[in-house]
């Protein structure tokens, strides 16, 4: 709760330091999985894919006089969203196995600082590109493994998907590289499809991973 409190906190202040002239609600899929460039080449450095969600209110902040031409803006938000990760490449200490399988879900707070810019096509049609950093910090979730014999599980275990300490836990801070790309109906209704690249390595296994997202949103701005 405290995390939470911390976040919309810093959130408040952004939009009411830049004075703020519009708000949107926002949400859609998410579709999370991390990569892991030094895993052996049969890891192939990725995982699978474990579909999610994401909810929040973004801000923009207009650098120009007139939002009907091209435009530059800046952009605050806040978002609740979903990471995770499947794995079901058998790593090399777990040979005397046959089966193996790992997976995690997890949900943290999202906080975009980007900048944007905004080109109306025709009358209520305008097409715009986003791009910037996002801090991330991560409130909760849970990790399995499974080790089994011929489709019989032998060993499970499980943990906090935010410790970073466990074996297989994420380090709760992350920093990504994030751009967008979408369409704006009426001055109201967003379509947008965008992309997360983390920069920090959360783990050392599985293999420096780092965390990956691409984000299917609609909006609504008032």
């Amino acid at each position: 709760m405290k995390r939470f409190a911390l976040f919309v906190a810093v959130f408040c202040l952004l939009c009411s330091a830049a004075e703020a002239q519009q708000y949107e609600v926002f949400g859609g899929l998410s579709l999370p999985y991390i990569s892991y460039p030094d895993a052996p080449r049969q890891v192939k450095g990725r995982s699978e894919i474990v579909p999610s969600f994401h909810l929040g209110v973004r801000t923009y902040i207009n650098f120009s006089k007139n939002w009907e031409h091209p435009v530059l803006y800046g952009i605050a938000g806040l978002a609740f969203s979903g990471k995770g990760y499947k794995l079901n490449n058998q790593p090399d200490w777990a040979y005397l196995y046959t089966d193996y399988s790992q997976k995690g879900y997890g949900y943290g707070l999202d906080v975009p600082l980007h900048l944007g810019f905004r080109i109306k096509l025709i009358e209520g049609l305008a097409m715009w590109i986003e791009t910037g950093p996002t801090v991330s910090f991560g409130l909760f979730g849970k990790w399995t493994r499974e080790l089994g014999y011929n489709g019989k599980v032998g060993t499970k275990e499980s943990g906090d998907y935010y410790e970073r300490n466990s074996e297989c836990g994420f380090a709760h801070l992350e920093a990504s590289l994030s751009g967008s790309l979408g369409v704006e109906i009426n001055g109201k209704y967003f379509i947008r499809g965008g992309y997360d690249h983390g920069l920090v390595n959360q783990n050392g296994y599985p293999y420096q991973s780092r965390s990956r997202n691409i984000l299917v949103s609609f909006g609504y701005s008032f």
